[in-house]
């Protein structure tokens, strides 16, 4: 995938469950002790007795220090430098600390600053974000220019939502579209993320996941704040019309693998001969299980051969052909597939989109 550095600078023309415009407020006067009529409270995890940055997202004030913030983010320092207030939160009475409101939502904030800070639980190793945190992050991070925290997420949704050029074994591995702590109705802000900072490689993988859902398709899914995540309308499109244009790819692709022509290297044909027969006689049958929308059908297609022939009659040379989807007309016909699904999704493969019209999120304040 290509460098998030090329992408261009979409902050202002798209906006993800994010307020566009930043919102800065300074404050640091030394021992300040007046009332305010700002009621903030203390966050839990991230709040450091001697942090010199006081960040107010909704009601919640964050203590933290500006220099790791800063280090990767220019336009948070640009905020701190420009901003001016006259009300300050409760809690910072207790000597220099500058402070910043933020538009975002509490939680946002709260995940976007673990990327900075060891809160209650040290972020080491090998971990699993939740989906929300890694929204966030991506979400924030583009935002405010955190360009390293972009990619980091954006690397990690690769793993599970592969490109289409990284070859079948990627596609066959047990968590795809799946990440740990996440449900598969995500899939449908990973498409919006996606949109958002331009990683179109993660695209066609998540929109596939997309369509395998049911009526969370068009309803989407509540987030944190009971605000509604869903599909643009164009991409609900894709969806919908990928999903039927795969099922009959597929169809076509295992009428291909099951013809009844059998290897040329058979020594029973009079034997194989029927068994194919049955396998194709079989097939109208198999169709809920061989054509779903989730590229599972390879592996079902040697499932598809080994319960039409409970009596193992294919001789190795047939079963191969049919039976084996590492090889023959299986490794044939999957390849054909894997290659055609940006196509069959309507999005192009590998390429970049520096800026996305459409709107990306459509938001509710209903959850239900």
């Amino acid at each position: 995938m290509p460098s998030l550095d090329t992408i261009g600078d979409g902050r202002r023309d798209v906006a993800v469950q994010t307020n566009p415009e930043p919102v800065a407020e300074r404050d640091v006067e030394e021992n300040v002790t007046r009332s305010t009529t700002f009621d903030s409270k203390r966050d839990e995890e991230l709040w450091f007795e001697d942090g010199d940055l006081a960040i107010v997202a909704g009601d919640v004030e964050f203590r933290v220090y500006q220099e790791p913030l800063f280090v990767h983010s220019s336009i948070l320092r640009e905020m701190l430098s420009t901003g001016h207030t006259s009300t300050v939160p409760l809690h910072v009475h207790e000597g220099v600390c500058a402070m910043l409101r933020l538009s975002d939502s509490s939680d946002d904030v709260r995940h976007f600053l673990r990327g900075f800070f060891a809160g209650d639980i040290l972020r080491v190793g090998m971990i699993h974000p939740t989906y929300d945190e890694l929204s966030a992050q991506i979400r924030l991070g583009h935002k405010y220019g955190v360009k390293q925290m972009v990619q980091s997420s954006v690397d990690y949704l690769q793993e599970y939502f592969p490109e289409t050029t990284s070859g079948l074994k990627k596609w066959d591995i047990k968590h795809r579209f799946m990440p740990p702590g996440f449900a598969l109705h995500h899939a449908i802000g990973v498409v919006n993320l996606a949109r958002l900072v331009g990683a179109q490689s993660l695209l066609p993988a998540a929109m596939m996941a997309c369509a395998s859902l049911g009526r969370e398709l068009t309803k989407g899914f509540a987030r944190p704040d009971g605000s509604r995540e869903t599909l643009a309308s164009a991409d609900l499109t894709r969806c919908i019309t990928g999903r039927a244009a795969w099922t009959m790819a597929a169809a076509t692709a295992s009428h291909k693998v099951f013809k009844r022509t059998i290897s040329k290297d058979c020594k029973r044909r009079a034997q194989c001969k029927p068994v194919f027969d049955k396998i194709l006689e079989r097939l109208a049958d198999a169709e809920n299980t061989l054509f779903d929308v989730t590229f599972r059908t390879p592996s079902a297609w040697t499932s598809h051969v080994d319960s039409s022939d409970t009596d193992r009659v294919l001789c190795p040379k047939c079963y191969a052909l049919v039976g084996v989807w590492e090889s023959g007309r299986q490794l044939k016909q999957a390849q054909e597939l894997l290659c055609r699904i940006p196509e069959i999704f309507g999005v192009p493969a590998g390429a970049v989109e520096s800026h996305h019209t459409e709107e990306l999120v459509q938001v509710s304040a209903d959850a239900s």
